[in-house]
């Protein structure tokens, strides 16, 4: 925008300009905006003569009239449509259009059009709202601003333009706002409106609500807090519970271990997460280190996880040690708005040393950075366990290989331990043990369970109960006879089911199998179809036959 010195500065020429209601052509012209209030009589003036124009005061943060800036409300050769009284002195400092009332909150305005916006058709109150002449003076004003801000000052919402000068005055000050202990949210207009009178000018043709716009579009803007956060706003705006991303397992945001010897199952049990969380529509990153592509992709299409909504980094030299890579992951994080973050496996994701404390701190430092980046992204970081703890048959936390740092930072350490695939020969079959919960009741121990029959996986995962000393208690007939029944189709629908289809089903050998249907058959529940298979007859199980309630 050119500015061009039009008149001499002096503070009094404010008052020898029309108020708007005393020219017809310059209201005329605020009025067709949707920009009229009763506090742009205030702020704004019309000048006299032939070729009216729109002025504006713009003051001095303690409110005084330094300037003026106009606007040709007609149409004017482009450089002379903006013009300012200017020679104003550098003391003066910063100027703004409005005055800063005692206020908790604080919106931030590009433009003279903007700031009539945000007090007419958005009725921001008069002494909430500042403006700025262009994104350029953001930084010398906010510097300014927080040497005299009310006391009273507790957040500042910045509304300027949605462009590249706007997004750059936005990032240059919100570091000076939060260390001056204000939070800070940031507004843009949606897409396709540039700036607030654009956006005022497609409600006001929709006939939408502005106010309640800019309500909503406040409530979903993003935060930038301050390092010290009153209690009271604290205790308002913390969740009142624990969110999950995978039910009773990954909260929303947390770093999670996931631990176990080489082969457990791993890499299985964060594909069947990745699976659970696209089906959620939600995106996920998988940062792969191990395995050649092909054995990648055929993971991925047993697991059934070939989704848009996953992106792989395979085989990239990422190195959680790099402040450049860190910085990548942290921005692909945010720009993806990823609800998930897989780094398998740590061991060749860092050129440190596992034992050494400074080195896992500044690993954790790293992954905490990424987390501050992206704090709705839960990272789940794939690690061995030692050697000695590859047949133990109790998982516990000191079971993770190195330095007890990255136990200590992690909110969840999950811990697998193989099982005994017996005649089923699973592609996976392991224990699932949550060993650190920091915020939740960890549930009880789970199996893992995934079949691979006709290049796909079917993946199971039960509860453990356990007896009264703390060990596995098995599966008594009569439960296996009722899922079994659960799993046989009806009579009514025609449709029969082979013996080792439900042996698949059930997660069973085929002895076991092969005794649960004599005794359904025995009892009179399941019938065998000659040349088909099993059918049900619709005989119902009575309590002592194992019927749960």
């Amino acid at each position: 925008m050119r500015v061009e010195s039009v008149h001499p500065p002096a503070s009094e020429t404010w008052a020898t300009f029309e108020r708007l209601s005393a020219n017809e052509r310059v209201l005329a012209y605020v009025r067709e905006r949707g920009l009229y209030s009763d506090a742009t009589e205030t702020e704004a003036r019309a000048t006299p003569g032939q070729s009216p124009r729109l002025a504006l005061a713009l003051r001095s943060l303690s409110g005084k009239v330094c300037d003026v800036q106009f606007r040709a409300v007609e149409e004017v050769p482009h450089d002379k449509r903006f013009m300012r009284l200017g020679n104003v002195p550098d003391s003066v400092g910063p100027l703004v259009f409005g005055q800063l009332g005692t206020v908790e909150e604080l919106v931030l305005i590009e433009g003279m059009s903007d700031f009539l916006a945000a007090l007419g058709p958005f009725a921001l109150p008069y002494g909430s709202v500042l403006g700025l002449p262009g994104a350029t003076c953001a930084q010398k004003m906010v510097e300014a601003l927080v040497e005299c801000m009310p006391r009273s000052l507790r957040t500042v919402v910045l509304a300027f333009d949605n462009d590249l000068a706007g997004n750059k005055a936005a990032e240059d000050v919100i570091p000076l706002l939060t260390n001056a202990g204000l939070s800070v949210k940031r507004v843009c207009p949606p897409p396709p409106h540039k700036d607030l009178a654009d956006w005022a000018v497609a409600l006001l043709r929709t006939g939408e609500d502005a106010p309640t716009a800019w309500r909503d579009a406040l409530a979903t803007a993003p935060r930038s807090r301050s390092w010290l956060v009153p209690a009271t706003d604290f205790v308002a705006e913390a969740p009142s519970e624990v969110r999950f991303l995978i039910k009773d397992v990954l909260p929303v945001g947390a770093l999670a271990l996931v631990q176990g010897s080489p082969g457990v199952g791993k890499t299985w049990l964060t594909l069947h997460y990745a699976s659970l969380v696209t089906k959620q529509d939600k995106r996920v990153i998988l940062v792969e280190q191990e395995g050649s592509p092909a054995a990648l992709s055929k993971r991925l299409r047993l697991i059934g996880v070939v989704h848009p909504l996953l992106s792989i980094a395979h085989g990239q030299p990422i190195r959680l040690d790099d402040p450049a890579w860190v910085e990548q992951l942290a921005r692909a994080c945010q720009q993806q708005e990823a609800a998930l973050l897989i780094l398998d496996p740590l061991a060749d994701l860092h050129s440190g040393d596992e034992n050494d404390t400074q080195d896992m701190t500044r690993l954790t430092a790293a992954l905490k950075h990424i987390r501050r980046a992206a704090p709705d992204c839960t990272i789940l970081l794939l690690h061995h366990t030692v050697k000695g703890a590859w047949s133990a048959v109790t998982a516990r936390r000191e079971h993770s290989r190195g330095s007890s740092v990255l136990v200590g930072a992690a909110d969840v350490q999950i811990s697998l331990t193989q099982l005994d695939p017996g005649r089923t020969k699973p592609a996976a079959h392991f224990l699932l043990e949550l060993v650190k919960a920091r915020d939740f009741q960890a549930p009880p121990p789970m199996k893992f369970t995934l079949l691979v029959q006709e290049g796909r996986g079917e993946v199971v995962v039960q509860p453990v109960e356990a007896d009264a000393e703390g060990t596995e208690r098995e599966e008594t007939e009569e439960e296996l006879d009722t899922r079994a029944l659960s799993k046989i189709p009806t009579d009514a629908s025609g449709d029969t089911i082979s013996l080792e289809e439900l042996r698949q089903r059930l997660h069973v050998g085929k002895e076991k199998a092969q005794g649960t249907v004599q005794r359904l058959i025995a009892a009179g529940h399941v019938m065998r179809v000659p040349n088909r298979g099993l059918r049900r007859t619709g005989k119902t199980m009575s309590a002592q036959e194992g019927d749960q309630p």
